[in-house]
Order: C-alpha cells, then structure tokens, then sequence
C-alpha cells in the first residue's frame, strides 16, 4: 500500500498534535485491535463488527484513515486554525476566524464536560486514525503525527459552527467560497406506500470534497447497536442513517442564528452599553504563514464585546457577530443517540437535548410513524427590532434571552396528506395538506417562499397517491425544469410571433422552435433543448425587468412565480443563447450530456441534472473549464429506507468510498450515481457475507 500525499500537502504537514492518553490498548483484558472485526463489501463500505462501542469507535478511525488520512490530515489542519502554516496565505482568514471564534480553545476547555461514554468514544476515534498511522509508519511521511480526541472535537465545531451556522454571514472575512449548501428529504407513511411500511428518502447536496465528502459505513456491537448511514470525513458518528428500527435524515433550515450589533465607540479601546462605558477584551494572538522560502509571523488584536467577537471597526463604529452554538460541544452525543434509539420516544429524547444548533429533520420508523421538526437553537429576542438587519448594541435590550424550546419550534407528525418533505424550504410548506401556520412564530423563525425544487417535489409527492419504493427511487433523480414548464410555452410563442413579422432571424428561429418543441423539458444527459433553454434563461434574469409576469404568491405555492415579464428581453436573450452556443459548441442543439459532465480519476462520463433553481429535483451543480461543465457538487449521498420485511435499503455515493485515487472504489460507484440508480446498502449478516470483498482486524 501507499499512501499518495495531496501535492498541496508537499510532505511538508506538520500534525503539531500532541498523543493524548489512549482509550486503552486493551479493554476488557483483551487488546482493542482484536475486539474489532471490519468487513468490507464489494464497493469497500466497511461494516465494522466490535465487542464495545468503543472499540467500534476505534474501528470508525481506522477505517476512515485507511480511506481518507490525507484528506483528515488537511481539514484537521485547518479547523485548529494551522492551515496557514503549511498552505499560506489563502488560510490567514480562515485560521484567524478560529480563533476569533474560539473554535479550538472552547473544544479544548470544555472537552472533560463532556460525557464519559463520549470522551471514550472522540477518544477511541483519534485512536484508530493514530493506529493506522503507527501501523503503517513506514509508508507515511514522518511529519505527520497523531491525533488527540479534542481535535476531533475541534474538528466538528469547525464544519457546523463555520461552514453552516456563519458562513453566510455579511461579516464573514473569509472570503473562500463555498459552494451553495442544501438537500431534499421525504418521509412517506404506510398509507401512501405501495407496500403499506413507511420509507425515507435521504438526498444531502453538498459540495464533493473537503469537509464535505460524505463517508458510509456500518457499526454494529451486538445487543447495543447497530447504526448505518453516512457522515462528514473526519467526524465518528454517523448523522444521516438508520438501524433496524427507524431512520432519519436533515435538510439545511434557515432560521436566523447570527445577529450582527452595531458598537459606539466613545474612546480607545471602549464603547457604550446601556448607561456606562464598556472596554472590549483584547486578546494578542498570532499565526505562523507559510511563505517562499519559509515563514513569517502575522499578528492582530482579537476584541470581544459583550455580545461577542468584534468583526469590524468602521469610523466610530465597531460591529460584533453573536451566533448560536457559540460555547456548545454536545452535538456529537446527541447524534449519537440519535443513532442508538430503538423507537420514536427514545428518538424524541434525543433530539430535544437541542445539542444540534440547526438543520430540519426528518423520520420514519417501523411502527410507520413519520415526523419532521424545524430543528435549531433559535434565540428568543425582543420586538421592535429588524434582526435579519443590523442591531444595536449599546443596549441590553437586544440581548438574547434564551433559546425556543423543542415544544415551540415548527413540527409535524403523521400528517393527513402521508408524506413530508423539505428541500431547504420555510417549514410551512412541509405537506401542502397539512400547513403549518406562519403566523404563529416570529417572523425570524424563516421567511415565506418556495424555491422551484421544493415546488417540484411537492408536485410529485401529490401527484402519486401510492408510492412504491422503486417509485421513490426514480422521482429521486427527476430532472424535470419546473421553470421550463411555467415558461417554454410562451417562449415559443413570442419566438413564432417574430417569425411571421421578421425574416432576418427567421431561420434561426425556426430552428430554435423546433429544439424546444421537441424538447422533453428534463436536464437528462441525452436532452435536448436543456443547454439552449438554461443559456437563455441565464442570460434573460441579467437584464429582465420584471422576470415574471406573476410573482411566487402564497395562495398558488406551487403553481407561481409564472409568465414572462420582459418578452422584448426574453426574445433578445434567446437569440443571444443561440448564437453563444453556435459559437461554443457549433451548433445549438448539442445534448446535455455532452457538455455536461462528471469526473473523477480515469472516469469521465456524461451526466443528468442541475441547478435546483431551476425547479430540478436531482440537484447536480458544475464547475466550467475549458467550456465543459464538470459536476463538483450536489447529489452527495442518497439513501432510500422501507421498513418492510426484511428492511429495505439502497444507497449511493457520488463518487467512491475511498479517497485514494489508486483503489478500485475511487470512482466505482460513478457509474451508478450516472445511470441513475442505487446499490443494495448490506445491512443484515446474511447480506454482508455474501458480498464480503474483506475482512481484517486493525
């Protein structure tokens, strides 16, 4: 075997973490290596067989390094805040938002609050990466070293607290994109299955790599638990999953988890709060920064308000940032029991230790109960204020004043309609039978639009009163443009129009109406019209005025926004599009597959789908190089659940379970994920030795 740095890395990583106490070489009088058996199927999913939780979560570090160590070694750099150290420059902001928000120092001193199972479980998990390290000294770089439990802490506050909870805010001062976040899920109950059990459907669209990536694997201790599903690279527990008894999934939710406070300055160093005069804590720090030819040191003033961390100093102004999850380190255990639950009860339990600061979720179990909640640690704040704005903050009053409880945020159970959706949409919308009513919750809970995707799904969740399993499936990879079908009549329309008073563009444009016509109006990789559509459409919402002849309204949800509103801009715009794709491309009336495509390794295939804006319910999103789209984000990981009898699970990943370009499950699942369809996720004993590819001891 060997281990392939990212020649970002340039085997100059330097893991500056320090061995922590292990979680015992042996448990139980037995050493833990041997109490943990990992199985790995025919796509390398390892299903990992141990006598303890902890030697399980030893197992989950094991294999995680043995797929993925170069991958681990770079987020764990950068959610400590070291990046800079050995990638430069591009990291000064990002390590400095680390600490500013005390990503590592609150994991590191809050770490033994913790519950004793979950120290021994982060514990047990630094370990097996660091195992896998030791085991295989002679292949890895010297430089890189162990691992200690807090890191992993660190790590998971890191994804949730910077990449989710901030990193849309206006004062964010990284400025390193990422990629636009969602995901689609459905819970479907035993009235409106075909088959009479409930089902899930899980579809996160992330972006493909970095902390993202999505890592599938199966834990099983007899008697204890047995938990599959998917997580972040780098993180233990499994957060999108089920056991034999229920299953769930999440959806990013929006609700308004950051305030900005507007600061008056009065001298150096103090600003007013109330009746007096406040001075801000400032703590001296600084960060190593790569450079050619070795390092330089960058040091700045971090200042603390009252509210929180300052962002921003403007004239006599200061601006801090507050968010919630600001101090917490419980979300893991709460994911974890989550896993662990064996009924609706047990689930609910945990859920409501609102550990987890957001995301929607979703589930379904084998009694056929299904149940969506409006997860998130919202802040209760006071009236009068615009808390989606900036607020001031020289006055206590815009303090928050605790959080809403479990009981007082959007839910739904076993709803009349059979089914429950979200597609990152407000939660009133979740069963288009089953409303939930807006006004009864402060207007900083979410706003009150549904974006085209979540419209599609709702269109097809009405539409098929029985839904098999296999039905659930292929509506998952839908391409259908909601947007296509709202405007391509009147687009033809106004282009026919043109043909009979003008002759200038009336071979093009007759050309033009034929594409569309034939058109299926889907983003399937041998569609046609989809590119002179979507080239059109991008280049009509530029210089439209209005974009719609009716906007979204909320007493036609599914059926608005609709009309052209600019048809002069419209028919310029569409001849536009297809003089851009004769130039390109040569010819207007090329398949989506062709410019639109996905690759990884040796792999380079066409592919189906699109922006979800677009009203596409199987999200793909591209990056251009060289006027060919490459898929780099979206569909992540799809699971599908049916409790029938055995259960029933299907799953992919996007790419491979492994991050090692040399092994066979870099890209073999690519070829499912392209043709649409799924794998069988061997979850029973029977099921994992008859697909059995390995098995090892760590």
């Amino acid at each position: 075997m060997k281990i392939v740095l990212n020649r970002r890395i340039c085997f100059q990583v330097l893991f500056l973490f320090l061995l922590f106490d292990n979680c015992s070489q042996k448990i139980n009088d037995k050493p833990i290596t041997e109490q943990v058996t990992i199985r790995r199927d025919i796509y390398g999913i390892p299903h990992i067989l141990a006598e303890t939780e902890e030697a399980a979560s030893f197992g989950v570090g094991y294999v995680q390094a043995e797929d993925n160590l170069e991958l681990i070694a770079e987020l764990y750099l950068i959610g400590k805040g070291e990046a800079s150290e050995y990638f430069g420059d591009e990291y000064v902001e990002s390590d400095f938002n680390i600490i500013r928000f005390k990503i590592k120092t609150i994991a590191e001193e809050r770490f033994n609050e913790l519950s004793s199972k979950m120290k021994k479980l982060l514990t047990c998990y630094a370990d097996g990466i660091n195992h896998f390290i030791n085991k295989n000294r002679d292949k890895i770089p010297d430089l890189i070293k162990q691992i200690k439990p807090q890191d992993v802490l660190t790590y998971g506050r890191y994804v949730i607290l910077n990449n989710f909870i901030y990193s849309s805010s206006r004062y964010r001062s990284d400025r390193r994109r990422i990629m636009q976040m969602g995901s689609n899920m459905w819970a479907i109950s035993p009235e409106r299955s075909e088959s009479g059990k409930a089902m899930l459907l899980a579809n996160p669209h992330l972006p493909w790599t970095g902390p993202f990536t999505w890592y599938e694997m199966h834990i099983t201790v007899p008697k204890k638990l047995n938990i599959a599903g998917a997580t972040s690279i780098g993180f233990p527990i499994i957060v999108v999953g089920h056991n034999e008894h229920l299953t769930w999934t999440q959806t990013n939710n929006s609700p308004d988890l950051v305030d900005i406070y507007e600061l008056e300055l009065v001298e150096k160093n103090h600003y007013k709060y109330d009746n007096r005069i406040e001075k801000f804590e400032i703590i001296k720090d600084s960060i190593k920064v790569k450079i050619n030819g070795g390092y330089r040191w960058e040091k700045r003033d971090i200042y603390y308000s009252v509210h929180g961390p300052v962002v921003e100093f403007k004239g006599s102004k200061a601006y801090a940032v507050k968010y919630a999850g600001f101090n917490d380190i419980g979300f893991a255990g709460e994911w974890y029991d989550m896993g662990k639950a064996v009924n609706f009860n047990q689930f609910i339990d945990a859920v409501k230790k609102m550990e987890i600061p957001m995301f929607n979720i979703c589930y379904a179990d084998d009694k056929g109960n299904i149940f969506y909640i409006y997860n998130g640690q919202i802040p209760k704040r006071a009236k009068g204020y615009n808390w989606r704005g900036i607020v001031p903050g020289s006055t206590s009053k815009t303090e928050w004043m605790g959080y809403h409880n479990f009981e007082e945020l959007p839910y739904l159970m076993n709803p009349k309609s059979g089914y429950l959706q979200n597609c990152n949409n407000p939660p009133w919308y979740t069963s288009l039978q089953d409303l939930i009513p807006k006004e009864n919750y402060p207007n900083y809970f979410a706003g009150d639009h549904l974006s085209l995707r979540t419209q599609r799904s709702l269109q097809m969740l009405e539409r098929d009163k029985k839904i098999s399993f296999d039905e659930m499936i292929q509506y998952k990879f839908d391409s259908q443009l909601v947007l296509a079908d709202r405007l391509k009549p009147e687009l033809i329309n106004i282009c026919e129009s043109r043909i009979r008073k003008d002759i200038k563009d009336k071979r093009l444009l007759s050309e033009i109406v034929n594409i569309l016509n034939d058109w299926d109006n889907t983003a399937k990789a041998e569609s046609q019209g989809a590119n002179l559509f979507i080239f059109w459409w991008n280049e009509y919402i530029k210089k439209a005025d209005p974009i719609y002849r009716e906007d979204w309204n909320p007493d036609k949800p599914i059926e608005t926004p609709a009309g052209i509103g600019d048809p002069k801009t419209a028919l310029n715009s569409l001849i536009f599009a297809a003089h851009e794709l004769k130039r390109i491309y040569g010819r207007i009336d090329l398949k989506w597959g062709e410019n639109h495509r996905i690759k990884r390794g040796n792999i380079d295939l066409s592919i189906g789908g699109g922006d979800g804006s677009l009203g596409i319910f199987r999200v793909i999103r591209y990056n251009k190089f060289d006027d060919i789209f490459y898929a780099n984000g979206g569909d992540s990981f799809i699971m599908a659940v049916e409790f029938s009898d055995p259960l029933k699970v299907f799953s992919v990943l996007s790419y491979g379970i492994s991050g090692n370009p040399n092994s066979k499950h870099y890209n073999d699942q690519m070829y499912l994920f392209v043709s649409e369809r799924l794998k069988s996720a061997f979850f029973t004993e029977e099921e994992i030795m008859k697909n059995l590819e390995s098995s090892y001891n760590p």
